[in-house]
Formats: C-alpha cells, sequence, structure tokens
C-alpha cells in the first residue's frame, strides 16, 4: 500500500507450485530451516501443530472436547473462505450449535482460523452466521484436505478456495505492515 505496484508479466507459475507453497505456509518452522521440510516431514511438522493447538488444556475453565473439537476445525479447515454455516456444522457433526460457536470462538483465540464480514450482507445483521471463516495458515487447509481425501490439484474448486485464503491473507498482512493503514476488512 506503500510502494508501487509492479506492472509487466508475471512469471508462470503451475498449480503444483502453488499447491507446494500452500502445503508450507507462512510460519517461519515451516518457511525457514536450513533444510526445506517437504512431503511426509513437512505433513507431520503441520499436524503436530494443529494437534498442539487443540489439546484439552487450551482453557482449564472450559468444557473442551478435543475430538469434537478436531472434528469441527478439520470441518472449517477443509473449506478455506466458507460462509460459517453453525446449523450446517451442528447437523453434520452432531453438535449443539452452542458448542460450535463456542469452538469458533476457541479456534479464533487459538490463532487457528479468522474471520472475514461477508460484503454480501449489512455488517449490522452479522454474527457468526455470514463470517467466511479462513485459517490462519494455508498449510492447516491443506493438511486437512489432505487427511479428509481432497486432491486441490484434481478438485478445482477447493484449489480455487485455498488461492483465495492465500490472496486474503497477504492483503491481511500488507495491512498490518502498512502505514496507510486502510481498513478492507
Amino acid at each position: 500500500f506503500d510502494g508501487e505496484p509492479t506492472l509487466g508479466p508475471v512469471p508462470h507459475v503451475s498449480d503444483s507450485e502453488l499447491l507446494d507453497d500452500f502445503k508450507r505456509g507462512g510460519f517461519p518452522l515451516n518457511r525457514f530451516t536450513e533444510t526445506p521440510l517437504s512431503g511426509p516431514r513437512l505433513d507431520a511438522r503441520v499436524e503436530s501443530d494443529l494437534r498442539s493447538r487443540l489439546t484439552d488444556q487450551v482453557d482449564p475453565n472450559l468444557e473442551f472436547n478435543v475430538v469434537a473439537a478436531r472434528a469441527a476445525a478439520d470441518h472449517l479447515l477443509c473449506a478455506p473462505g466458507s460462509i460459517f454455516n453453525a446449523q450446517r456444522l451442528t447437523n453434520e457433526l452432531g453438535f449443539d450449535a452452542r458448542t460450535v460457536k463456542r469452538y469458533l470462538d476457541i479456534f479464533h483465540r487459538l490463532f487457528l482460523v479468522w474471520s472475514l464480514r461477508n460484503l454480501a450482507s449489512s455488517p449490522t445483521r452479522q454474527g457468526y452466521q455470514r463470517l467466511k471463516v479462513y485459517p490462519v495458515d494455508t498449510a492447516f487447509a491443506v493438511d486437512a484436505m489432505r487427511r479428509a481425501g481432497v486432491n486441490p490439484l484434481v478438485q478445482r474448486e477447493a484449489f480455487g478456495a485455498l488461492l483465495e485464503c492465500y490472496v486474503t491473507q497477504q492483503v491481511k498482512a500488507s495491512i498490518e505492515w502498512s502505514e496507510t493503514r486502510p481498513e478492507a476488512f
């Protein structure tokens, strides 16, 4: 927002190269290592990071079911940028709607997901009902998709959701670093 945009042709990047970048995500431990992680080692690192966030020690004052929270997290992470629908999650996972909303609150606090207001609805009518929910890191989404058997290179909608997630993360980061501080989100 403070610099000049780069104009001109952009070098071609294949979908598989983009997916590899999404798999690494943006966390420094996955991105900046002496020996770049890939394959099963990278999968294990991302899985471990996710598992360490979703423990029964999240908040001793909350009743927290690790298995239920993981199921809710996986559901949200497999659909980056989707509109949050507590009733759908309630029906598909068999949870109470209050539990689903509570877990979404916890996921925000655990730096697992972030939300963007849906610009199609008026802000006064939006609670959690119309938020678009994104994983904090694309690596979480790719990992959840991998475990669910989703191949973004074949299932183009999943690839598009990952690309949308990546772009919104980059815009959000640029806003945070900018001296201009636009309010896009």
